[in-house]
């Protein structure tokens, strides 16, 4: 696929997936909320991937008769979720989930165009398109844990499999056993 033109990956909202209307800028931040495994053994950091989540950030310049940008603003005071596609529709790549609206922050500075800031927070998994095989969800189902995860529930280890820190607790609990 190559280099992409950020002003090709848009925001688009609704099963229709229509145009943010006024679309300066998004982003998208995707992240496995990595909880901290460490102990003494070895003085390195340690982590075990958590609960995935996503977020969204995405810049408007105000447009009160658009209809995309009401119906956030309208999501957001009923509390509903909308569908999100944040990406290029024509090349097929790009991030769909469904969100609820976490904040909408204006900003009307003197001499300037009226802009918002929408800010979106993914409800469940978020679906990754232009992977070359069609997309992919990001769930546990869909992605197992890279090799070299250790404690992973669900994980099966050989007889033989132990690290060198797991290897030092199991001689460890089994001399405090014996005690």
């Amino acid at each position: 696929m190559g280099k992409v033109l950020g002003n090709k990956r848009k925001c688009y909202v609704g099963s229709g997936r229509s145009w943010l209307k006024g679309e300066v800028n998004n982003s998208v931040n995707i992240n496995g909320n990595l909880v901290e495994t460490s102990d003494k053994t070895n003085g390195w950091q340690a982590f075990l991937q958590g609960i995935k989540g996503a977020t969204a950030t995405v810049t408007v310049h105000v447009d009160t008769a658009s209809n995309s940008q009401n119906s956030l603003l309208t999501a957001l005071t009923a509390g509903t979720q909308v569908e999100v596609f944040i990406g290029d529709l024509d090349g097929g790549s790009g991030y769909a989930f469904d969100a609820l609206v976490a904040s909408v922050d204006e900003t009307n500075d003197n001499g300037s165009v009226a802009s918002r800031t929408i800010n979106l927070t993914a409800t469940g998994a978020v679906t990754i398109a232009g992977l070359g095989s069609g997309g992919a969800a990001l769930s546990p189902a869909n992605n197992p844990p890279a090799s070299g995860d250790d404690d992973v529930e669900g994980d099966t280890e050989e007889a033989g499999d132990d690290t060198e820190a797991e290897e030092i607790q199991d001689t460890e609990t089994q001399e405090n056993q014996s005690e």
